[in-house]
């Protein structure tokens, strides 16, 4: 990677960070807000909703830098930074859950000398952080693919296989459409746009090393798209 490209990738990514640490004083502010208004804070509902919101913004910043990193550069010193700003962010929140359930504990006549809710709360926030890594390290086998073939330096991927014929065979597609399936039920993939289930979509097929054209995954992904939005 340049010089000029990591100064200016190392910039969007704290601009980042700090984005989402806005956002997480803002949200904050609003679970006990919303707490008050039920009659004051209660360490079950405030641990919840906080762990529910800290989840959803450490997605949200992982997408974001992974955009911004393959804008700039697809290789491994641009995922590396990525990684760097990822686990800034999670010890962030770490830090912040421990704070907010022993408030929320202490602030609570039932569990006023009880703090096993503390625990209880680090640990579910470290069952997310295990599954948020899971979720940032798909994306390395994009950027070490990338870096290895040059051709792979822009998002379009060659419109070409490696099987016989220029196609993935259907079952490459069938075991796609699994993988894919299994994150959207476990929560691991959570689409705001069609964009995002074809980044999944190229993600499973550049971890397989199969190459597949994006005429083929956008006509596919927009069908899922489509379906997903007639249920919401």
């Amino acid at each position: 990677m340049k010089e000029r490209d990591r100064a200016q990738l190392r910039l969007l990514l704290e601009a980042e960070n700090d984005t989402g640490e806005d956002a997480f004083a803002e949200q904050l502010r609003a679970i006990y807000t919303d707490s008050a208004e039920r009659g004051g804070l209660t360490s079950q509902y405030t641990i919840s909703q906080t762990i529910i919101m800290m989840d959803s913004l450490a997605k949200n910043l992982i997408t974001r830098c992974i955009d911004e990193a393959a804008r700039i550069a697809r290789d491994t010193e641009a995922f590396a930074l990525v990684s760097e700003t990822v686990e800034k962010f999670l010890s962030f929140l770490e830090d912040r859950i421990t704070e907010v359930a022993t408030l929320a504990t202490t602030s609570s006549i039932e569990v006023l000398k009880d703090y096993s809710a503390v625990k209880s709360a680090e640990q579910q926030f470290a069952k997310k952080k295990m599954r948020l890594k899971r979720q940032l390290e798909i994306h390395r086998f994009d950027f070490i693919r990338s870096a290895n073939d040059p051709r792979l330096a822009s998002k379009k991927p060659p419109e070409k296989s490696n099987n016989v014929g220029g196609k993935p065979l259907a079952k490459h597609w069938d075991a796609m459409w699994a993988a894919v399936a299994a994150q959207l039920y476990n929560g691991d993939l959570t689409p705001k746009t069609q964009a995002d289930i074809e980044r999944a979509m190229f993600d499973w097929f550049g971890a397989e090393d199969i190459e597949v054209g994006e005429t083929s995954v956008r006509n596919r992904a927009r069908v899922l798209w489509q379906n997903i939005e007639q249920v919401d």
